[in-house]
């Protein structure tokens, strides 16, 4: 998978996302890849400032860090 700005996206990474709309306040989240869709277009993405569960992120809503 491939973030925003084609990196290669894999388990363990460490990126940034914008949390979904229900989270408030709205700001930048950062957190670890935990696991891939099957066809690889979405990564479960754990943030590591919130204590929700992970949640699904596309290609378009994550930057990998580092």
């Amino acid at each position: 998978m491939k973030d925003l700005l084609n990196n290669e996206i894999k388990i363990g990474d460490k990126v940034a996302f914008l949390p979904n709309q229900k989270w408030t306040p709205r700001k930048m989240q950062y957190g670890i890849v935990e696991s891939m869709t099957k066809n690889n277009y979405a990564a479960y993405c754990k943030s590591l400032s919130d204590t929700h569960t992970a949640i699904l992120r596309y290609s378009d809503q994550i930057i990998k860090l580092g």
